[in-house]
């Protein structure tokens, strides 16, 4: 790129560029009015006609090219800026997604400390490992906080996003957690096989994004209103267990708001590994907590 700083600077554009493309037509128009009217041979007498074709067809190659390098300077300037742009969002959404982290965790450590504060030498030890320990509501707070984070860019009066969280469940998917409260899957009963965008995630491991939720056959509606918008399903995988635990299903009621791009598919992902990581951590901490109970009732 450093090497391209010169075609796109205003000296070369603004002055160089004028110079030599008016220069060669110039000296032919100089050297001919200078010679006019003189009988005796001299320097290309005979190729007045040539050379003005010749200096003519050199300004417009130079034109053409002024203003090549115009669009292509206005393009550079342009693609910075994005990138500039790009850039203070990246920075923004990154401080929002650990400040939507910082939350839960903030929760969690109030509960050890609430829970702390009121132990006495007579405290059952299972009891206290019960109550500081809330996956349940650690994973509610978790879709509450991507919820969170995917609406801070959305227009209230124009969007709307809502995520839910997916178990599998004899190789099918249901649901098991859901935000905002209000807004109750009327699929709530349902169970999600591969045809589907989050069957499809859950069997194949990797993110499924559907740009037109309205258009895809994929998605499953419910109701005489066909639902319109975007939406993703991203699976959360144990890597412990090689499986998938969950599949997390983020919608907006707004049309192309999640692209099926190379770029837009990573952007997803990284957001998306941070909130899984807490999730997976969650379960598993609700996994131990199950054991211990069915070993305290048995």
């Amino acid at each position: 790129m450093a090497d391209k700083k010169w075609l796109t600077a205003r000296w070369f554009r603004y002055a160089l560029m004028p110079i030599a493309a008016g220069l060669p037509s110039g000296a032919a128009a100089l050297w001919f009015a200078l010679h006019a009217g003189v009988k005796d041979e001299y320097y290309l007498r005979d190729y007045q006609p040539e050379i003005f074709a010749i200096t003519g067809t050199w300004a417009l190659l130079l034109s053409i090219l002024k203003s090549y390098l115009t669009d292509f300077a206005k393009t550079t300037i342009e693609t910075l800026e994005n990138t500039i742009i790009d850039l203070k969002r990246g920075q923004e959404e990154l401080v929002h997604l650990f400040n939507f982290v910082r939350i839960v965790v903030g929760a969690k450590s109030k509960r050890f400390f609430d829970v702390s504060r009121n132990l006495t030498p007579e405290s059952n030890p299972g009891e206290t490992f019960f109550r500081i320990t809330r996956p349940d509501l650690q994973i509610k707070q978790l879709i509450e906080s991507i919820h969170g984070f995917y609406r801070v860019n959305a227009d209230p009066t124009e969007e709307r996003i809502r995520v839910s969280l997916m178990r599998p469940d004899g190789g099918q998917l249901v649901f098991t957690q859901w935000f905002p409260d209000g807004d109750t899957p009327s699929s709530l009963m349902e169970r999600f096989d591969g045809t589907t965008l989050a069957g499809l995630a859950f069997l194949t491991k990797q993110i499924v994004i559907s740009e037109s939720v309205e258009a895809d056959v994929r998605y499953r509606h419910f109701g005489a209103r066909r639902d319109q918008g975007s939406m993703f399903s991203y699976p959360l995988i144990d890597a412990q267990l090689g499986e998938v635990i969950y599949v997390a299903n983020v919608t907006s009621t707004k049309i192309g708001r999640f692209a099926d791009t190379p770029k837009q598919r990573a952007k997803i992902e990284s957001t998306m590994e941070i909130f899984a990581e807490r999730i997976i951590l969650e379960n598993r901490l609700a996994l131990i907590k199950e054991r211990m109970s069915t070993q305290v009732g048995g």
